[in-house]
């Protein structure tokens, strides 16, 4: 018997061809997977997009043991900007999921070795009794893909976090909530955020969250300039926070799974052990606490 459900949420857009990748790192180590999807193929910013019918046959074949759900709803709301319409879908979504433990990734956000990350996350199952009395957020390390080129990866390895587990349902912007204790686990995702074609860039810094907080077709074309010459000429360069992207890297590979696979190698999931941490200290006495009331 399990004593708490993993479960990862996925939200299903324009780039709905990247799923694919990302879910077979999760597939196996969890027990529900749910996928969001606006049932007037509406993105945040109100443009319309297509899925293909071979991505539901795809769906199929792959869903050997009857763990994907589909969630239909308006995800889009005219009058919202697309930030807030970003953040209406996802606690929606984890509305939906229902309790345990909920994942939220985008379609290009992939987390090597799983098995790590459920483990740990089981391990913190009592955290999930009462979420209410100890309501938390876990963070993981963010891997940046800025460009694909022949040769290679272009990429960011900082620290930069991202909120990617939690046992409540709101969020304050997107998947942050700054209202509750947040832990950075230090596991890590890579995300293939920009190593897309160009055309496919420009239609997703018009779509998502952000469409609105810089000049995003100025650093579409800063990317498309990106060589192995000029490179590592790049410093600072996150188009809202300039720091958090203190340099580029470059990764020689074939593929996104080549690339993968070669960083897994050279870092391993290692995750940080909660136990030792105050937010953890507090919860296992409101936990005691509520185990002798009832």
């Amino acid at each position: 018997m399990k004593l708490v459900e993993i479960k990862v949420g996925y939200l299903i857009s324009y780039d709905y061809e990247y799923f694919f990748t990302s879910v077979e790192y999760v597939y196996k180590h969890v027990d529900e997977i749910f996928l969001a999807i606006d049932k007037d193929h509406y993105t945040w910013s109100g443009k319309y997009y297509e899925i293909s019918d071979d991505f539901f046959e795809r769906l199929k074949k792959l869903d050997i043991n009857n763990k994907i759900k589909i969630y239909k709803d308006s995800f889009y709301k005219q009058g919202l900007s697309p930030i807030e319409c970003d953040t209406r879908e996802r606690e929606m979504l984890n509305k939906f999921m229902g309790r345990g433990w909920k994942i939220q990734l985008d379609s290009d956000e992939y987390m090597p070795e799983f098995e790590k990350i459920s483990e740990y996350l089981r391990k913190y199952w009592y955290l999930t009794l009462y979420p209410k009395w100890t309501p938390i957020l876990f963070q993981a390390r963010l891997i940046t893909l800025i460009k694909k080129s022949d040769a290679g990866f272009y990429f960011v390895d900082n620290n930069e976090s991202f909120p990617f587990a939690t046992n409540q349902d709101n969020f304050t912007t997107a998947r942050i909530n700054y209202q509750i204790k947040n832990f950075n686990c230090e596991a890590y995702c890579i995300h293939q955020s920009w190593a897309r074609s160009k055309s496919e860039l420009e239609f997703k810094v018009v779509n998502w969250g952000h469409s609105g907080d810089f000049d995003v077709f100025e650093f579409v074309n800063k990317i498309d300039s990106i060589t192995l010459e000029n490179f590592k000429d790049f410093k600072n360069f996150h188009p809202l926070s300039p720091f958090r992207w203190s340099e580029l890297n470059f990764q020689e590979c074939r593929d996104i799974g080549e690339f993968v696979k070669m960083f897994v190698k050279k870092r391993p999931q290692k995750l940080k052990d909660i136990q030792n941490h105050v937010i953890f200290k507090a919860a296992l006495r409101k936990i005691k606490r509520l185990i002798q009331l009832n």
